[in-house]
């Protein structure tokens, strides 16, 4: 492994530097650039992720390793930590706009946006595993499962089928800590069963699909929410 490269590998151990070098190597990836640019770009983007999945690998195995999960433990929390910092940078860089500045924002190119997702989303499932050997129930903090379905809602043309299952799994995990309570929770639920009702029916005609949803709303139903009952119902309207 090369010096600089085992460096950033190793900076890890260091709370302040593996963020700074989460926040600087996505902050490098740009799918607003012109597609030739991008696809030029993709060798590169895909060595960054490297270092991102090798600090995934690491905080999934102390979140192994811990005897008696506890969040006050430095070594847990900071796990976590690093899970979310990963989970919000990758939703920066897959939103439709690309902030410039503070000020401007530049539309992305929707194939560099698939693209980019496809590449990260193998880093997403890696924590989603990790996650669900969290206590035999899987556990997600709110705020990194707010980012996480935030995010897949805004690319689900892509891959409606993975990322209903991904949502499924991030909503059990997260109900572990109340997540499903909140209303931002509600909000995104609301928001992508609408999208696949209108633009992917045909895929809820599947069980495996079917089920997956039917499991988010039922928690969120279970949580208090009317509108999880009301999207029930036109499920039912709509295929029985």
């Amino acid at each position: 492994m090369p010096a600089a490269l085992e460096t950033l590998v190793n900076g890890y151990k260091y709370r302040y530097f593996s963020n700074a070098v989460i926040f600087h190597l996505f902050k490098q990836i740009h799918t607003d650039e012109p597609r030739c640019v991008f696809l030029e770009n993709l060798p590169l983007i895909s060595k960054k992720l490297k270092v991102i999945d090798s600090y995934i690998d690491q905080a999934g195995q102390v979140l192994q390793q811990v005897q008696s999960f506890d969040l006050a433990n430095s070594e847990v929390e900071n796990a976590l930590h690093i899970f979310d910092e990963i989970v919000m940078r990758i939703h920066f860089a897959l939103e439709a706009d690309q902030r410039v500045s503070n000020n401007h924002n530049l539309p992305a190119d929707d194939d560099n946006r698939k693209d980019l997702y496809f590449l990260v989303k193998p880093l997403i499932e890696k924590m989603l595993n990790f996650s669900s050997q969290i206590t035999d129930k899987g556990m997600l903090v709110g705020h990194t499962a707010h980012y996480l379905i935030e995010t897949l809602n805004l690319v689900i043309s892509y891959d409606p089928k993975d990322i209903l299952s991904m949502v499924a799994n991030i909503t059990r995990f997260s109900m572990q800590v109340g997540y499903t309570f909140d209303s931002f929770a509600i909000k995104e639920i609301v928001s992508l069963t609408e999208k696949l009702l209108a633009d992917h029916r045909e895929l809820l005609l599947q069980e495996g699909p079917f089920q997956d949803l039917l499991s988010i709303l039922e928690i969120h139903i279970n949580s208090g929410w009317v509108d999880a009952l009301e999207l029930l119902w036109r499920l039912d309207e709509v295929f029985k």
